[in-house]
């Protein structure tokens, strides 16, 4: 199968209401004809592409065209019609398709056509020599009379709304404008009939889908911004947590239910990440001593092959959740019941009195349990939950066997250690790690410097491209979070870049 496309993009789009023409107007930083465009150059079977533009449009479509790469692009002037920039199109294409050649005829300004459709109607018109797309309709169609009564009502079950991409065969297309009246390319808008009025052509049509609609209004730039974002994101969740978290699982298991499609490695690769970390003091001082270090290249590859496989796509957005604990404890998780042990306290060996000595004595059998574990090699982190149970021996652990009875987890990564011991009224005993005090100045000033150290390294591996990274401190107890993160995501606020915000 090999096709050419025409794009009539010469109006001046009246009903937008605005300065600039419809089809020059950026949706996520891109111009609704670049998308339009971007769904045929990406088919190798397509051959030309003509771009029928106003003459005072020429310099700036072609500045466009070499932005994005466009190869196949052949820009010519359209007229003051729809149907005189279409048959300028075809003429533009008279010394390149024979006969029997197809030629799809679209509009600029439909920027989601799928390539099944485009496939469907191409193979119709190679067989019928014209072929074209429709939909029921959605209203009722009525005439109304000079007087403004009504006159007749026609039946939605016969028919149909004609929307496109139309193809034809060359010669059939050509014929038909070079016959069709004067009043025909003023007035016309179906190249549907000229092909039967004027070439005796009748059309197979072809069931068409929801997402041929064309952009018209002002309103239809947001409906369209939603669409673009709910097609093109492509998410990927790491956890490079040192401590394992069933909040943060719960949190994963949520991100599923969103309207975005999960990233795969090769054939779907990432432009949004959400990366949960509980080590923001080792960031603000060394990178590459963290289970964050691996995730940049990850990153960094996942956002390179996006780039390469279309040349629409999204500015990737990174969200860096800076995991603390509620009400100033961290948590390692022991089941039972709950207990919490004031960190700030602990850290500063002060105003710390438990009930029981034995309690004081379990929590820090548990602390230095925790941080032998999490001095550990942790394993590169990815796009996935990691969590699994493998035993591993430990001091602390040995000690702490006299003390519970319930099972305490902590887990690293992708490994965990577990103590078995004896305690009634032990739960959630919290490890000493300064990192895990409530915010604060010092706490909000590491995470800043951290968020900015993340946009830096991003940045250099994908050679200066732009990138919007965020920060934002969390509890690991928000059952809101979820929520607010999709938020976040849907709007994808560029002028939030490298800063940071405090859910906490």
């Amino acid at each position: 199968m090999k096709a050419d496309v025409i794009l009539p993009a010469a109006g001046s789009s009246l009903r937008m209401k605005m300065q600039v023409a419809k089809q020059f107007q950026e949706v996520c930083g891109h111009p609704i004809m670049a998308y339009t465009i971007d769904a045929f150059h990406r088919l190798p079977w397509i051959r030309h592409i003509v771009l029928v533009v106003d003459p005072s449009h020429v310099n700036h479509t072609r500045c466009l065209m070499e932005k994005y790469a466009f190869q196949r692009v052949i820009i010519c002037t359209g007229g003051h019609t729809r149907h005189r920039s279409i048959f300028c199109g075809v003429q533009a294409l008279k010394n390149v398709c024979e006969a029997s050649d197809v030629v799809l005829i679209h509009d600029a300004a439909r920027p989601f056509v799928p390539e099944d459709i485009i496939l469907k109607v191409s193979s119709a018109a190679q067989v019928n020599k014209a072929a074209g797309v429709t939909r029921p309709l959605v209203s009722t169609v009525i005439r109304g009379g000079e007087t403004g009564m009504l006159v007749e009502s026609l039946d939605r079950q016969i028919y149909r709304n004609s929307e496109m991409p139309q193809a034809f065969h060359y010669s059939v297309i050509a014929d038909a404008y070079s016959k069709c009246s004067e009043y025909d390319l003023d007035f016309g808008t179906e190249c549907l009939l000229l092909a039967l009025k004027y070439a005796d052509c009748s059309a197979y049509l072809v069931e068409g889908t929801d997402d041929l609609w064309k952009v018209t209004y002002q309103k239809d730039l947001y409906a369209m911004e939603s669409i673009v974002k709910e097609k093109l994101t492509r998410l990927a969740v790491i956890n490079a947590c040192t401590l394992s978290s069933s909040w943060c699982t719960q949190v994963e298991n949520k991100v599923l239910d969103w309207p975005f499609k999960m990233a795969t490695a090769k054939h779907s690769p990432a432009n949004t990440f959400l990366v949960f970390t509980d080590q923001w003091t080792q960031v603000q001082a060394n990178l590459s001593q963290t289970t964050l270090e691996p995730t940049i290249s990850s990153m960094a590859e996942s956002l390179n092959s996006c780039r390469s496989s279309s040349k629409i796509f999204l500015v990737p957005f990174v969200i860096v959740l800076f995991v603390t604990s509620s009400e100033n404890t961290s948590s390692t998780t022991i089941a039972g019941h709950k207990q919490a042990v004031p960190q700030a306290a602990e850290a500063n060996g002060r105003n710390f009195s438990p009930k029981d000595k034995s309690q004081r004595k379990e929590a820090e059998l548990v602390k230095n349990a925790s941080l032998s574990d999490e001095l550990s090699p942790h394993p590169n982190s990815s796009f996935s939950v990691s969590s699994s149970s493998s035993e591993s021996s430990n001091p602390s652990a040995e000690k702490y066997t006299k003390f519970a009875r319930e099972k305490v987890t902590s887990t690293s990564c992708d490994h965990s250690s577990q103590y078995e011991g004896t305690a009634e009224d032990v739960s959630d005993i919290v490890p000493g790690d300064s990192q895990s005090l409530s915010p604060n100045s010092h706490q909000r000033s590491a995470c800043s410097s951290a968020v900015i150290k993340l946009k830096t390294s991003v940045t250099k591996a994908l050679h200066d491209q732009p990138l919007t990274v965020i920060g934002v401190m969390i509890k690991d107890s928000q059952e809101s979070l979820a929520d607010k993160l999709l938020g976040l995501i849907w709007h994808r606020a560029s002028y939030l870049d490298s800063q940071l915000l405090d859910w906490t």
